[in-house]
């Protein structure tokens, strides 16, 4: 594991050793655009809980993913994640009450083609296909692409929580939220866009 924040490496330490798997998982403190990794180290990597959104500037995002690319080895899987872009309208309005600033900042004329969030944290969104053509122009070839939440996105916590404790209903919903997942119009309205992709 491999991240920037101290504080997220000792969470993760924790849940590591709650785990039992000390031996097998080692974490690591540094910036995903300049791993300390050599060239085609790892059968896979994973970006998970989209970093790369986080990093605002286009060059250090294009950094991190030729990075991501260099440490596999050929015929490795990279996992990428980030947020959608067009799925943050659907959020602005899902949390109009709580923050009318996500809506202000949506409306403007110039969001969809810059792409940046300012909240709590600031965020970079992925118009649609910007994300698969960056792994493409970095050596990857795009598998597939998974709309993470899929249909459950916004749909009543208490509804979703309800359908998870039912022995009858719960594996008809996961099947179709795993049936549908990689459908493009699934994809657009998921708050986080998964991009599975392989080294050539």
């Amino acid at each position: 594991m491999y991240d920037l924040l101290q504080e997220m490496l000792q969470l993760g330490q924790r849940k590591v050793t709650e785990a039992g798997m000390g031996r097998q998982i080692r974490l690591v403190q540094g910036d995903i655009a300049s791993l300390p990794y050599h060239d085609n180290t790892f059968d896979a990597v994973m970006s998970l809980g989209t970093p790369i959104s986080h990093l605002t500037d286009p060059l250090v995002r294009s950094s991190a993913v030729a990075e991501m690319s260099r440490v596999v080895r050929p015929g490795g899987k990279v996992f990428l994640t980030g947020m959608a872009r067009t799925a943050t309208y659907r959020s602005a309005v899902f949390w109009l009450k709580q923050h009318p600033e996500f809506f202000e900042q949506i409306a403007t004329i110039d969001f969809y083609s810059r792409g940046i969030m300012d909240g709590s944290q600031v965020w970079y969104t992925f118009a649609p296909g910007e994300l698969e053509k960056l792994a493409e122009i970095h050596g990857l070839q795009v598998i597939d692409r998974v709309g993470c939440e899929g249909l459950a996105n916004h749909l009543p916590a208490e509804n979703l929580e309800q359908i998870e404790a039912d022995e009858r209903n719960w594996p008809v919903w996961k099947e179709i939220l795993l049936e549908t997942c990689n459908e493009p119009y699934i994809i657009g309205v998921s708050n986080h866009l998964l991009v599975i992709a392989c080294k050539s």
